[in-house]
């Protein structure tokens, strides 16, 4: 299949996700990142077009043949980053009504939420496909939530406004790449051990020292782990006939202790230093792009999925590129990118953003 555009580090192909799944090479993508097009939500005006299908089992069936193809040209230790919102079930509606905030979408049509589904309900796409796809052998690594801070704003008055969706992490196999020093999280402050610091500070007044327990997981971090350990407390605990190590208990005798301090006295989990391990909650802002559909990835977003899942000049593959931030990203970031996109507007849109990006690298 021609592509619609090959550069030097990009590589775009126009048509059917299937279609083109099947004529790249096994094995020749090391990560996935994308996010299709939600069930039942847009009408993007192209024949066979995936999100139109008349129920949701229909639609987790043909993301279900999706990402097997995907599997395929995906390498042994390769990962998906699969971005999905979800979809309350509209009744009877088939038609868009008039709405200010995206007044292209007027009238066209949707499908019916038929199925199990009343009037309003939640229909828990992204649930249901995350476990279609474990069913299909994918191995479910990570639930993560993208918090959006600017989430765009509803006039429902019956349940609280949407300000999140999932983003899963899937494994081919179960050891996979996964880069966690390339989007560790800066540290934050914590209370100070599993004791209040009023209680601290009563039992100073009593005489009695507060103590650090066995199963509190880190101290206060208002700055860089340091090398000292804590008065009093050996980097070892001493095993004792049965082998166990002691359950020592430490007097506090500091307000403030680091990792370090921690991983040295309990060997407990112990970070680098220059952050802590990503967590599971992302709270990532809404950003639009001049010209692109109302539906734009993130370039945040798409970056941590990026560094994390695949290595230094490898291949990142979108098979739903939409305006093509993946790719902008990718290429950004050391990687090549395969895009896969069905509408032409949005091909020539990612062509156009090809073409800055070059200019400003070459500026």
């Amino acid at each position: 299949m021609e592509p619609y555009l090959a550069d030097r580090d990009l590589t775009v192909y126009r048509g059917d996700v299937l279609d083109v799944l099947t004529e790249l090479d096994p094995g020749s993508v090391d990560c996935v990142v994308t996010s299709p097009p939600y069930w039942g939500l847009r009408d993007y005006g192209e024949p066979g077009q995936i999100g139109l299908e008349p129920t949701p089992a229909e639609y987790v069936a043909k993301l279900v043949d999706v990402f097997r193809a995907v599997r395929r040209v995906l390498s042994d230790e390769g990962t998906v980053w699969l971005n999905l919102g979800d979809t309350y079930a509209s009744g009877n509606r088939t038609r868009y009504d008039a709405d200010g905030k995206s007044g292209g979408r007027e009238h066209r049509s949707r499908p019916k939420s038929t199925g199990p589904f009343k009037p309003k309900d939640l229909c828990m796409i992204p649930a249901r496909v995350a476990l279609a796809l474990w069913d299909d052998g994918w191995h479910l690594r990570a639930e993560n939530v993208w918090h959006k801070p600017n989430p765009m704003t509803e006039s429902m008055r019956d349940r609280p406004t949407r300000s999140h969706e999932m983003v899963y992490l899937f494994a081919k196999r179960s050891r996979y790449y996964y880069d966690r020093e390339a989007v560790l999280e800066p540290f934050q402050a914590k209370t100070v051990g599993n004791w209040s610091e009023a209680h601290h500070e009563q039992s100073a007044k009593l005489g009695r020292a507060g103590t650090y327990r066995r199963h509190y997981h880190h101290p206060v971090l208002s700055a860089p782990p340091q090398e000292e350990t804590l008065p009093g407390l050996p980097p070892e605990r001493p095993r004792g006939a049965d082998g166990r190590r002691a359950t020592a208990r430490v007097d506090w005798s500091e307000e403030r202790a680091t990792h370090e301090n921690y991983a040295n006295a309990y060997g407990g989990e112990r970070w680098p230093d220059d952050g802590r391990n990503m967590r599971t909650v992302w709270t990532v802002p809404v950003e639009g792009y001049p010209g692109a559909h109302f539906a734009t990835f993130p370039r945040e977003l798409a970056r941590r999925c990026i560094v994390a899942g695949c290595p230094e000049g490898g291949v990142v593959l979108d098979p739903f590129a939409g305006s093509g931030t993946t790719g902008e990203v990718a290429r950004a970031h050391g990687r090549r990118a395969v895009l896969v996109e069905l509408s032409e507007d949005y091909c020539r849109l990612i062509a156009e953003r090809t073409q800055q990006q070059s200019l400003l690298e070459g500026a």
